[in-house]
């Protein structure tokens, strides 16, 4: 079953379902950063572990560990949202670039390039849904959101996803984007198997603070 969408721009998009085991299988080989512990032992002698936070890692001169942990969280929730948002974009839009748009971004040496055909297809649609369909980030969550739903994911999940994108983008100015310039981070509310518990945002909010 497909249907179409429209961006801002008026731009229209045949979009179709996705399929969940796919997402789920994204989901689930999602790589998970271990978040640092330190110890305490009790007065009863027993040592007991809990989970290192930033005012422990000040406290404990471990600030330049947590610091690592925290770009490294950063660095694979923006890898794992732009590998989200391609597969939706691959897989549930039909819409191909134009010959237009791959002169001028190989004249501006903007065109990507992947290690194999079937990358470089992937790279190259998913960058022109970018540069000729999204205007603001609102375009962006509101095609997820209209292909999660016909791909039977459901209602209650994607209203929380626009809800938590709507969250986070509030007072932000929203503008163009380009995947290779923006650095994306998933929001984290629990929305079961779907995988829909990421969606890509202009600015990523840094895990802490970083500053010592």
């Amino acid at each position: 079953m497909a249907k179409t969408w429209t961006s801002s721009n008026g731009t229209v998009v045949t979009i179709r379902p996705v399929s969940q085991f796919k997402l789920d299988n994204l989901r689930s080989s999602k790589k998970e950063i271990p978040v640092p512990t330190y110890q305490v032992t009790t007065v009863a002698g027993d040592t007991q572990e809990f989970p290192l936070d930033e005012e422990i890692a000040k406290n404990k001169d471990r600030l330049p560990e947590w610091q690592k942990y925290v770009t490294e969280k950063n660095q694979n929730e923006a890898i794992y949202a732009k590998k989200y948002f391609s597969l939706l974009v691959w897989d549930g839009t039909d819409i191909e670039p134009t010959e237009k748009w791959l002169t001028e971004a190989e004249y501006f040496g903007t065109l990507p390039q992947g290690e194999t055909e079937l990358q470089t297809a992937i790279k190259r649609k998913v960058q022109y849904i970018y540069d000729e369909v999204m205007m603001t980030a609102e375009d962006m969550n509101n095609l997820m959101a209209e292909i999660l739903l016909i791909s039977k994911i459901s209602q209650e999940v994607v209203d929380n996803l626009r809800a938590s994108f709507r969250s986070r983008v509030q007072g932000k100015t929203n503008k163009r984007m380009a995947p290779q310039k923006v650095e994306l981070e998933g929001t984290r509310p629990e929305l079961g198997s779907t995988g829909g518990g990421e969606v890509l945002e202009p600015e990523a909010e840094p895990v802490g603070d970083l500053q010592s």
